[in-house]
């Protein structure tokens, strides 16, 4: 796997799998929301919440292989 700013936040969600993580923004230099849409794209179902103002998080529902993806969420 190439060291992308994707794979480097793939990488940081696999490691809490099925959690919800915290300080991507802070963790990565990239636009964070962007490289998760890339990741949707490829397969992978990454979730988002926002648990205050300003306190986004996401975390890896699935492990592995990436699922099929479309725009209906599933």
């Amino acid at each position: 796997m190439a060291d992308t700013d994707a794979n480097r936040i793939l990488t940081l969600l696999r490691q809490y799998e099925g959690e919800w993580v915290a300080g991507l923004y802070q963790l990565t230099s990239c636009m964070v929301h962007s490289r998760i849409a890339d990741l949707r794209r490829r397969g992978y179902r990454i979730e988002c919440k926002r648990f205050a103002q300003g306190d986004y998080r996401y975390r890896l529902k699935q492990d592995g292989e990436p699922a099929h993806w479309d725009e209906r969420g599933g």
